[in-house]
């Protein structure tokens, strides 16, 4: 259920301890009988004492103080997260920071340091002296996460929190090679947050009453210990609906949910910014989700309705055989208003062009993620943009005359777009490189002398062949840069089985190398298109 995606979502930094692979054989306790203190094997069947007859009856022990702490146990286990040894405790923290030093390396136990609070306390915990990259949770007596940093490399960490009396632990997370570190703690008296008003499931969502307006506003308390709040707003017929989370101290993230469980809009950013999400839905009774990404915050949710017009009919076909054509007009252009969402999530239009031309389509006014491809009549993708968020989406190929596919996908739930289509007549590019082994384009070598030659692939051009003829040998360096797409590259020694010898996958447009040492002979080198059309570079030389 998508629900129990969101709940999920509350702990996101479970993924960064997940990837530690920290427990291992040591840290792993059995279960063990309750008069066994922490630490101890349970005793054999040989060691363990003979029950005492009616007549030999043992003295019942005294009872332990009722102000006596449970002793410290010998780890913890973090729910979805690494196993910590537990120790060298800080005293009850207060105004003057406590410092504690330890090292923590990858593939091994994280540290956990102890610490116990007498009442409500505003906590402050640090860890810097880095020289690895290692994280910073806080975590109660049972190992839940309450607060965390997980700044890259060597900086600092931080995490401030507001927690009731009660055992916590202050817990060095190793998450690439080894580092000492510094642990710093100080506190000073907090008071008690207000009671929490939002639900943690949609049974218990708490409902928004709209005023005159149709606006409600809400302030609450969130962290990543919480399974996240949800509130319930209900409109009675087509509604702009608005919806903002601001007033933050840290991270927290904002979803709005249809009852079945499926997320129609979602705003994720970093730090302190505010988050919106704005949609238009028909009647019905939403769920409006915040989330905590780190510690411990306080929020302004603020929710907006106004009636509006129900969407035009669905005019996008589905599949593309059922593509919508689109008539350009006499400037080469065409522009559309349509949705996607959970129930209509792909869209396809047609367009037919009758030269060789420049297409470029374009998706905005989105309110949620959705992404754009430009395809050829056989589904073939020859380009596409997934910007994420509602970040416009942009394409632009180079194409002969034909019929082409426009896919717009939903990826973050319901949101309008609007599609614009312009188009100008180009001329191809002239193609010089012969694309069998047989027409391949000859290119002799001269040591120490650098070949560059600048070409383009695309529909009907999907693979360049150069022959190189190598006088003498040496290390033969090869460097294809794509100008707009993926391109790949292999070198093939026709004297052997035909199979490439050494290729260059760098994928995207990144740079793709060919380093091999040769001896004196013919070699082949093809440059394909992976799918999209692309102008490049080829830089070729051989170094003795």
């Amino acid at each position: 259920m998508a629900m129990e995606r969101f709940s999920a979502a509350v702990v996101r930094c479970a993924a960064v301890a997940l990837s530690l692979g920290l427990a291992t054989a040591e840290a792993q306790t059995p279960d063990r009988p309750a008069n066994v203190k922490a630490g101890q094997p349970p005793p054999t069947a040989a060691q363990a004492p003979a029950t005492p007859s009616p007549a030999q009856s043992a003295p019942a022990p005294a009872p332990a103080p009722a102000s006596a702490e449970p002793p410290l146990p010998a780890q913890i286990s973090i729910p979805d997260g690494p196993t910590a040894l537990v120790r060298d405790p800080f005293a009850p923290p207060g105004p003057e920071p406590q410092q504690r030093t330890g090292r923590v390396a990858e593939g091994s136990p994280a540290i956990a340091h102890p610490f116990t609070l007498d009442g409500w306390t505003e906590l402050t915990a640090t860890m810097d002296g880095l020289s690895s990259d290692a994280e910073l949770f806080v975590v109660d007596d049972t190992g839940r996460k309450l607060g965390f940093s997980t700044n890259g490399d060597t900086m600092s960490e931080r995490v401030e929190l507001l927690l009731d009396a009660g055992r916590y632990h202050a817990v060095a997370v190793p998450f690439d090679g080894t580092t000492n570190y510094r642990l710093g703690l100080s506190a000073r008296a907090g008071a008690a947050p207000p009671p929490d008003l939002a639900g943690d499931t949609p049974e218990t969502a708490y409902p928004l009453v709209l005023d005159d307006t149709g606006a409600a506003q809400v302030t609450d308390v969130i962290d990543s210990a919480d399974g996240g709040d949800l509130f319930r707003v209900t409109v009675e017929g087509w509604t702009s609906l608005d919806v903002r989370l601001d007033g933050l101290a840290s991270d927290a993230d904002l979803a709005v949910i249809e009852e079945d469980g499926d997320t129609l809009g979602e705003s994720a950013r970093g730090g302190t910014e505010a988050d919106d999400v704005t949609l238009r839905v028909p009647a019905g009774s939403y769920l409006i989700g915040v989330t905590a990404y780190g510690s411990r915050t306080p929020y302004t949710l603020t929710v907006t309705t106004r009636p509006t017009d129900a969407p035009p009919p669905d005019m996008a076909g589905n599949t593309p055989d059922a593509a919508h054509p689109l008539a350009l007009d006499a400037e080469g252009g065409a522009q559309i208003d349509e949705f996607v969402g959970t129930e209509d999530d792909v869209d396809f239009y047609r367009v037919e062009l009758e030269g060789f031309a420049s297409l470029t389509a374009r998706i905005d006014g989105l309110s949620a993620d959705a992404d754009l491809s430009v395809l050829d009549d056989v589904g073939t993708t020859l380009g596409d943009s997934a910007a994420g968020g509602t970040t416009p989406d942009e394409v632009t190929v180079s194409v002969p005359a034909g019929s082409y596919l426009i896919g717009v996908r939903a990826f973050g739930g319901r949101t309008s777009y609007t599609l614009t289509v312009s188009t100008r007549a180009s001329e191809p590019q002239a193609d010089e490189t012969g694309d069998t082994p047989d027409t391949a384009r000859a290119m002799p070598l001269v040591a120490g002398a650098t070949v560059i030659i600048d070409e383009w692939l695309g529909p009907g051009d999907s693979a360049d062949y150069f022959r190189l003829e190598a006088e003498v040998g040496g290390l033969l360096v090869v460097l294809l840069k794509p100008a707009a797409a993926d391109l790949d590259l292999d070198l093939i020694d026709p004297a052997a089985s035909g199979d490439p010898i050494a290729t260059g996958r760098a994928g995207g447009t990144e740079e793709d190398r060919v380093l091999l040492p040769i001896v004196a002979g013919s070699y082949l080198l093809k440059v394909y298109s992976v799918g999209a059309p692309s102008g490049y570079q080829l830089r070729v030389v051989l170094v003795r």
